[in-house]
């Protein structure tokens, strides 16, 4: 899932509640570790992995931030 960087909290609830539902969900987030939505995140048990430099798509510019995929994993216990 790639929600708006703008304000990714409402996809990011949604993600939560969907991986309640037994569903590994992954989401490519601007890295900040300031914001309400990374605590909910890290809360929620997501793993996050981060990029070596800025992600660049093929015939782009690369990203004016730095990029984290969240990864909301579920495993039968």
């Amino acid at each position: 899932v790639n929600p708006p960087y703008s304000n990714p909290l409402p996809c990011i609830e949604k993600a939560i509640e969907e991986h309640k539902k037994v569903k590994t969900i992954a989401l490519l987030l601007k890295l900040d570790t300031t914001t309400k939505w990374f605590l909910k995140l890290q809360e929620a048990g997501a793993h996050f992995v981060t990029f070596f430099g800025r992600l660049k798509f093929y015939g782009n510019k690369p990203a004016p931030f730095p990029s984290v995929l969240a990864i909301l994993h579920w495993d039968e216990i």
